[in-house]
């Protein structure tokens, strides 16, 4: 690529195309996949900015820039190319479609092998009218295409939500989410929000959540600060903080974080009892637990006790709250992780049901002999399949009692017989990640 008409040095572009041959070849998301090449390579901070933009958008926009690339190629079928010449392609249409970049001399042998006029191809795959072509179509694969979503979850979008509804939210998905800090109180207080302004970062309070910031500008600094890398400062989304408000620890309480890793939610958590009462926190990834207790976010003297459990079967005999952030396909996390819509499938997703359900039912039966226990359960997901569907199936077989929720967000999807106590919140309404919270007790 001639770097002079595109503002890309070519190995920029080759070093994305690879990123995301290995995508293809590993079950990393494409986040962490990023992560550990920078690492290894020590790529410097301009093209780490420039390699981000290409492989995260190429992904965001995977399903169209194929179906582009597909009507565009003329003599062989995008289907045959090798997969090294259609990520190559994939990013080249991204760039020049999307980030608007000319059309250079691209000199290339391996993919001229392949598509003898490839900036026919590119000029083509720019300029095609998507509206026009799939008018034919049903109205999943129009949007589908159209906003770069699986047509699986446009279809579960669509029997829950208003179709402008779900344009707004396969939009927002398509954009910068909004990025939130706060102070970990556990090892400073608010006097250190000087320290942060002192590194001419921006931010403003939130309007919903008393101690939660919006990052308007400067998160890349923040991130690379000894302010966040010691702990002191905690980046954490707002549908993640209000899922333990929901929970409301109080001092002198014995919580359970059943599924704690990554920890942000166990340090909350811990900010809320104040070192009265215990904080147990289970994970069943060795791994991940091992990630919960370290980067200093929770002191060593702090009231907590941390266990390598399965939720299914509680390690623990009593407490007074649980919170269940259960696994789940994180189809609330597209805005940051667009990698997770390309490798969700019916199989991921029956297996995490199960989870989720054997995890609900375990906790349950267990508890089910101590009435006035509290338990919040949330999911990163969209998908009622993860939400409402499983707190519909828990109250039909278990002797619950369904509690409401924090004011904040929107009434559960309207199908289902929990839809009024339940909460969801939506980045196109919220701000926030996709997030489902339901909250009840065991009762007297």
């Amino acid at each position: 690529m001639d770097t002079a008409s595109s503002g890309f040095d070519f190995k920029i572009i080759e070093d994305a195309s690879k990123l995301l041959d290995q995508f293809s070849q590993t079950r990393m998301t494409m986040k962490a996949l990023f992560r550990n090449v920078v690492q290894q390579e020590q790529i410097a901070q301009d093209s780490r900015a420039q390699l981000e933009t290409l492989v995260m958008g190429t992904i965001r926009y995977q399903n169209t820039i194929d179906f582009l690339a597909t009507r565009s190629i003329v003599g062989v079928r995008y289907t045959d190319l090798p997969q090294t010449v259609k990520n190559r392609l994939r990013v080249l249409i991204f760039m020049t479609r999307w980030l608007n970049w000319p059309i250079g001399n691209y000199h290339d042998d391996f993919l001229d092998e392949y598509i003898t006029d490839y900036q026919a191809v590119l000029r083509k795959a720019k300029t095609l009218n998507i509206g026009r072509i799939t008018k034919s179509l049903d109205d999943v694969n129009i949007l589908s295409l159209k906003y770069s979503h699986p047509s699986f979850i446009v279809q579960t979008l669509l029997d829950n939500l208003p179709r402008d509804e779900v344009i707004a939210h396969l939009k927002a998905n398509n954009t910068l989410d909004e990025q939130y800090m706060r102070v970990n109180h556990l090892l400073t207080d608010d006097s250190i929000l000087d320290d942060v302004r002192d590194l001419s970062i921006v931010f403003e309070p939130d309007p919903d959540i008393s101690g939660l910031f919006v990052i308007k500008d400067g998160l890349g600094t923040l991130v690379k600060s000894k302010l966040f890398q010691s702990g002191n400062i905690l980046i954490q989304d707002k549908s993640s903080v209000i899922a333990v408000h929901t929970l409301n620890p109080q001092p002198g309480e014995i919580i359970w974080d059943s599924c704690a890793a990554p920890g942000m939610k166990t340090q909350l958590i811990l900010e809320g009892i104040e070192d009265q009462g215990m904080v147990m926190a289970s994970d069943v990834s060795w791994s991940r637990l091992m990630m919960a207790t370290g980067g200093g976010k929770i002191p060593d003297h702090s009231p907590i006790s941390w266990l390598l459990a399965d939720a299914s079967n509680p390690p623990i005999e009593y407490a007074d709250k649980i919170l269940i952030d259960a696994p789940c396909t994180s189809t609330g996390m597209l805005q940051t992780h667009p990698s997770f819509k390309w490798r969700l499938n019916k199989r991921t997703l029956v297996n995490l049901m199960s989870i989720q359900h054997k995890i609900l039912t375990g906790i349950v039966s267990h508890f089910s002999r101590h009435p006035g226990i509290e338990i919040v359960y949330s999911t990163c997901s969209i998908l009622p399949h993860e939400g409402e569907s499983q707190i519909d199936s828990l109250v039909s077989s278990h002797n619950i009692e369904l509690l409401n929720c924090p004011d904040f967000g929107s009434p559960g999807y309207s199908k289902f017989s929990c839809s009024s106590k339940v909460r969801r919140l939506f980045p196109h309404i919220h701000r926030t990640n996709g997030f489902f919270i339901a909250r009840f007790r065991i009762p007297e």
